[in-house]
């Protein structure tokens, strides 16, 4: 693996989502780089802590702080895992060796571990699974092919949300603070099992008034609602695999 942060050919894409731990807030965060074959040439993914309950940010007026706790990521030809301190400082970097033989290509690490992230939250949870779980894992099962980039080129900064989310969380909160210039959201509907797609960008409505600043001013507003009221064609949605975890 080299260092590919200077690289102009590939296409960034970013995506987050709540993990579904009952007692705290915790979001994965993904970010990749992928080529023109929509092979993962570099990535990393976050585990994060957010601070404070959703009922305060609009009481207060804003977003919650957050803090990384674990990232592992590609870095100059290695595979590292940084463990930050929640008191601050320098984080822990230990350079990671998860296969053996033949070095691994980074686009087969990003689905290793994954996976590994995967398991190990589904220990964590139990053996019912938070719908957030289910959705943030099913999303990027969903968005690793490259036909759905095909059928989706602007989903390059996506929100996963659960239909029951509330704007305040989803939108307000966690849309705000990692793409304040708008994204999409990801709506899982776990009775239907399948995702629909909600541009929340400047621009992307044809009301003056744009998405972010018309969805903020409704508290009481779900996720599912925005999603519903706009997603009317098949194209609009995503089915979630049945292998999902596999």
């Amino acid at each position: 693996m080299s260092d590919t942060s200077d690289r102009t050919d590939l296409t960034r894409r970013q995506f987050v989502g709540d993990l579904g731990l009952p007692e705290q807030d915790v979001e994965l965060h993904v970010s990749y780089g992928a080529d023109l074959d929509g092979n993962y040439v570099d990535w990393s993914i976050s585990i994060v802590m957010c601070r404070g309950p959703v009922s305060e940010v609009r009481r207060l007026r804003q977003r919650r702080p957050r803090k990384v706790m674990e990232r592992v990521r590609t870095l100059g030809g290695r595979l590292i895992r940084q463990q930050f301190n929640p008191e601050g400082g320098p984080p822990t970097v230990t350079e990671l060796h998860i296969m053996s033989g033949e070095p691994a290509e980074p686009d087969e690490l990003y689905d290793l571990q994954l996976r590994a992230v995967s398991e190990q939250w589904a220990k964590r949870i139990g053996p019912t699974p938070d719908p957030h779980q289910v959705a943030i894992f099913g999303y990027a099962n969903v968005e690793r092919p490259s036909s759905f980039h095909e059928n989706y080129p602007g989903h390059i900064n996506t929100v996963v949300a659960v239909e029951n989310d509330t704007v305040d969380e989803a939108i307000t909160d966690r849309l705000g603070h990692y793409f304040p210039d708008g994204a999409y959201i990801a709506a899982y509907f776990p009775d239907r099992e399948w995702f629909g797609f909600r541009d929340v960008s400047r621009g992307a409505s044809s009301s003056p008034t744009d998405d972010v600043e018309r969805v903020r001013v409704a508290s009481t507003l779900t996720i599912g609602m925005i999603v519903d009221s706009t997603t009317t064609t098949t194209d609009e949605t995503w089915q979630i695999p049945d292998d999902w975890q596999n």
